[in-house]
């Protein structure tokens, strides 16, 4: 779900103020790949929030193919095989959404997490919006279609955070308070 251009002049559309390299806001820039990627989990947004805005646990459920190592408590440095490597640094966060600078590697701009209640629970919207960084990535985002690979491999990872959401609300352990129950149909 896209909202309405920004920019009315003669500059590119954008839809929302991307985060330069410098950290600054870069109203007028739009980005070679942005993607946006839905799910729906029935757990209350609390819960589901909890968990996306928890960087340093991220690699109990996104998925086997990237690691993660943290570096500070908001930042973790994320790969996807040995090339793409990049940090994510949480620079924002309320109740609703999870907003994640990336740098420092192969994807520079942003992502962002939203959640919002809804019938079936808690509606997941995940949403990033970047460049590529080296020059070989620029080049084979020319032929590849990144958006479509991004939205395809964001599809597993809300399939395996249901997963772990539920492993968690069938068998809550001492070590962590138990996860919310799933919410009835």
């Amino acid at each position: 779900m896209r909202g309405e251009p920004r920019a009315k002049t003669g500059a590119k559309p954008t839809f929302g103020p991307r985060i330069t390299s410098n950290g600054e806001t870069d109203a007028g820039v739009r980005r070679l790949i942005a993607a946006i990627d839905e799910a729906i989990l029935p757990y209350p947004p609390a819960e589901v929030r909890r968990i996306v805005g928890d960087l340093a646990h991220y690699a109990d459920w996104w998925g086997p193919t990237y690691k993660f190592e943290a570096v500070q408590d908001n930042s973790v440095r994320m790969s996807n095989g040995s090339f793409l490597l990049w940090t994510a640094t949480i620079t924002e966060a309320d109740a609703d959404r999870v907003l994640l600078k990336l740098d420092r590697g192969a994807w520079q701009g942003e992502a962002r997490w939203a959640v919002s209640p809804c019938q079936e629970g808690t509606r997941l919207i995940f949403r990033i919006d970047v460049d590529p960084s080296p020059f070989w990535l620029k080049l084979l985002s020319k032929t590849m279609d990144f958006k479509n690979r991004h939205s395809h491999a964001m599809a597993k990872v809300f399939t395996r955070l249901r997963e772990h959401m539920d492993a968690r609300a069938s068998a809550p352990t001492a070590e962590s308070p138990p996860a919310a129950v799933p919410l009835p149909r």
